[in-house]
């Protein structure tokens, strides 16, 4: 069993048996190719569409590399679409925001997440 993996254990003990059922699913693909370009406030990002089984994607952003990415700055964006516009905070201009995108499927798994892009803010 590993991180990411529906698991389901049923154990009847007065039987003394175990059964161990399995649902293995692979993770989406990361999105690949993420773009971004900033105009005023708003940041636009795209990638290239994932797998047909792909129903979402979250775009996560942060303004300094040493800040984490975190459901604050999140914005989810259901397939196909393949592009999201961002809205920045004014207070951090001048830095640097850094961008990656993850797939979301029907069970809710996330994929890795992309490349990071980078656009001065």
């Amino acid at each position: 069993m590993r991180p990411g993996r529906l698991t389901t254990v049923q154990w009847s003990p007065a039987f003394g048996d175990l059964q161990i059922y399995l649902d293995l699913r692979a993770m989406p693909p990361p999105p690949q190719n993420v773009m971004v370009s900033i105009e005023g406030t708003q940041a636009h990002v795209s990638w290239d569409p994932g797998a047909e089984w792909v129903t979402s994607y979250r775009v996560y952003w942060r303004y300094s590399e040493f800040d984490r990415y975190s459901s604050s700055r999140c914005d989810t964006v259901e397939a196909p679409a393949a592009s999201a516009v961002v809205g920045l905070s004014a207070a951090n201009k001048g830095s640097t925001v850094r961008f990656v995108v993850v797939a979301r499927d029907a069970a809710g798994q996330e994929s890795l997440r992309s490349a990071e892009a980078c656009a001065d803010y």
